[in-house]
């Protein structure tokens, strides 16, 4: 056959998660005017919304500012700051990705496309931890559980939907650091098969992320050893960076999320420093 008779085979594909991207965003995309660029936004909200059934939070109905203590002020002020300041970082505003060819002797090469620098990723971890930590006094178990406080103390009509609403962000949070976004995600179009996408580890995500940070990120401790070996295959290693940090932005959108609640909570406006 000639080269001018020979057929030309196109082949296109997409990601799993096609399917969970095609329906538009029902609300403004939390805390993506503070960003540079809002499809990493909208991507991560598009899966969050196609797995849980949370509102608009910034149309959490309010609880007046003054219903704050000075301390809890203070709390509620600084979980606002860090996600402000985590929505403008290169982290949250970057698609990384892996590509791959054949390398010599049957291997195969696994290059990291768009990943953050280490000196990001280590300063980013250092904020995100506040957090994600839950002994932390701006996490989000500690402001989670001032809003509840507050809301349990006032009594008023809307008492049981500011409950309710609580309830399920809490919910996306635990079950977030039990199995990861994307896993979710195709386990519900696959019909439940938990097996359709390919894993690169047997670690939870609360268990991939305590890995990255005491193993190397924050602290060279205990760790270690198990975070090198575990990065250590050229070709799972740099997927697992991949995980790690999928792991820590789709819970960051979470946080953010729930940032736009507690300014909505308290009078829809970021609390004065304290």
């Amino acid at each position: 056959m000639s080269q001018e008779q020979r057929e030309v085979i196109t082949v296109r594909g997409h990601s799993f998660e096609a399917p969970a991207l095609e329906r538009a965003l029902e609300f403004h995309t939390p805390f993506s005017e503070y960003g540079q660029d809002p499809t990493c936004f909208e991507y991560w909200w598009k899966l969050l919304s196609f797995m849980y059934d949370l509102d608009n939070p910034a149309t959490f109905p309010p609880l007046g500012r003054n219903s704050l203590n000075t301390d809890d002020a203070a709390s509620v002020n600084r979980y606002i700051k860090t996600c402000t300041d985590l929505a403008g970082t290169s982290i949250i505003n970057t698609k990384a990705a892996a590509s791959f060819k054949p390398g010599p002797n049957g291997t195969t090469e696994v290059t990291l496309e768009r990943f953050p620098p280490r000196d990001s990723m280590i300063g980013f971890a250092s904020m995100w931890r506040q957090l994600y930590t839950e002994a932390e006094l701006g996490s989000f178990i500690n402001v989670h559980n001032i809003v509840g406080r507050i809301n349990s103390e006032v009594g008023d009509s809307a008492q049981p939907e500011r409950a309710e609403t609580l309830k399920k962000w809490r919910q996306v949070q635990n079950r977030l650091k039990a199995t990861s976004l994307k896993e979710q995600v195709g386990a519900k179009l696959q019909g439940g098969n938990r097996n359709f996408i390919p894993r690169h580890h047997d670690l939870n995500p609360q268990q991939l992320v305590s890995l990255y940070l005491y193993g190397d990120w924050i602290h060279w401790g205990e760790s270690r050893e198990d975070y090198a070996a575990f990065v250590a295959d050229p070709v799972m290693g740099p997927m697992r960076d991949i995980s790690a940090l999928e792991t820590m932005a789709s819970l960051s959108h979470v946080y953010m999320g729930f940032a736009s609640l507690l300014k909505s909570a308290f009078s829809g406006n970021v609390l004065s420093s304290t």
